[in-house]
């Protein structure tokens, strides 16, 4: 029940995502240590705005990682037209 992610044969832990110019070394809740793998992500893809997947030439503003740079985008937000949305999943 884990997603690891694990780009060109690299370590789970090689790999960085950064979320609105703030790095974090696993989008997931309940990960392993050493591992960017868990059971909840963080990252709703609604409020993904754009992506910059870096698996090689990874530029130099980013921390040097052996796999993979995750650069994600989020959409700007408003505090007058709100709407509000709940969403279950189960695992089989």
């Amino acid at each position: 029940y884990f997603n690891d992610f694990i780009v060109r044969g690299g370590d789970p832990s090689e790999n960085i995502f950064i979320v609105d110019n703030i790095e974090i070394e696993n989008p997931n809740h309940f990960g392993l240590y050493g591992t960017n793998g868990g059971y909840l992500n963080f990252i709703n893809s609604s409020f993904v705005r754009g992506l910059d997947f870096y698996s090689g030439a990874i530029p130099v503003k980013y921390a040097p990682r052996l796999s993979s740079v995750s650069d994600i985008q989020l959409r700007e937000g408003s505090l007058l037209n709100r709407k509000h949305k709940i969403e279950f999943t189960t695992i089989p």
